[in-house]
């Protein structure tokens, strides 16, 4: 057997990552390491998970900013090295965020109050918009809550709006994209593969949002794996509003087939399946899992020798969830 190249053991460890198993992940880099870019990412790592000398921000930050970002830094690798419960990872960070000079009083009761999932999440929440208000003033934007199943905020500095129409399965979408830029920290995947995996945008009822340093916006790779599939999220928040909140990963789903459908080569489609993993909690990794399933019901999806074939499947399978939904309207 030829032995791993260094790109094939890291592509593995982002992968694992991505599917929300970074001690799996960490295990297998550990022991594939064989070559220097494979052992430099793993001493990278090992040093942002080192829990007792947790990373510090860069000290020409403003203070309120490396106090956010020194916070979360405190509570993340807890939660992705899955130490402790879901309860007690959720009170390590409030406990970091209610400790931010300024944002007193954040708490409305007792620390032993809150042992419950919805009242520690409603606790973060009322800190986290404090934390929102106080970082706009200094000319920082903040966008904290849950990127499931984790919390991890986006933490960046300036955004430019830019208006598309967008061709989608079920017509034209109009969007507004609002493109940001000097990004500090971007959530829960970011920080667990240093920067090389991460959302590259969302999409809220009002607009389009997106990492404006990810994407090169003449390429397909933005016009189909961002403009398409944060547009079919708005569109479905306003067609079927009975799954805008609580189901990611239908919207998951839907938004990935809508990719497919525009999808102009195999290794956009190979590169969502590589993701699918049924057992995560991650909705990415749960939806692409549902499109691997649905492949499976028409074809032989690894056999698949023309792109065609796959826009085809597709348009049939987001074609066939429409008629699903509607059932509910």
């Amino acid at each position: 057997m030829s032995q791993l190249t260094a790109k094939e053991v890291i592509n593995h460890y982002l992968t694992l990552a991505s599917q929300d198993r970074v001690p799996e992940g960490l295990a297998y880099l550990s022991e594939h390491a064989q070559h220097q870019r494979s052992q430099a990412l793993l001493k990278k790592l090992n040093k942002r998970f080192d829990l007792q000398q947790l990373e510090k921000p860069d000290p020409k930050l403003p203070p309120l900013v490396r106090a956010v970002l020194s916070a979360y830094a405190h509570y993340l690798p807890y939660a992705l090295l899955k130490l402790g419960n879901g309860l007690w990872q959720k009170q390590l960070l409030l406990i970091q965020l209610s400790q931010i000079k300024g944002l007193e009083p954040a708490l409305s009761c007792s620390f032993d109050a809150l042992d419950t999932h919805d009242s520690l999440d409603e606790a973060i929440e009322n800190i986290e918009i404090l934390i929102q208000l106080a970082l706009s003033k200094i000319g920082y934007s903040f966008l904290g809550g849950l990127t499931l199943p984790y919390y991890g905020p986006y933490l960046y500095g300036r955004e430019e709006p830019v208006k598309y129409e967008i061709e989608l399965p079920c017509g034209i979408q109009s969007v507004q994209v609002v493109f940001m830029h000097d990004f500090l920290m971007r959530g829960w995947l970011d920080f667990a593969t240093l920067g090389q995996v991460g959302t590259g945008g969302w999409a809220k009822i009002e607009a389009l949002y997106c990492v404006s340093q990810n994407w090169d916006r003449d390429s397909d790779d933005f016009k189909i794996r961002y403009l398409k599939h944060e547009a079919q999220h708005l569109s479905d928040y306003q067609r079927f509003p009975q799954i805008a909140q609580g189901h990611q990963s239908i919207l998951e789903y839907r938004a990935k087939l809508a990719e497919l459908v525009y999808a102009k080569n195999l290794e956009h489609f190979y590169l969502i399946l590589r993701d699918a993993n049924r057992e995560s909690l991650a909705p990415h990794a749960q939806a692409a899992s549902d499109i691997l399933k649905g492949f499976e019901a028409h074809s032989q999806p690894y056999a698949l020798s023309d792109i065609a074939e796959v826009n085809a499947i597709a348009r049939g399978l987001l074609e066939a969830s429409d008629l699903e939904l509607m059932k509910d309207i």
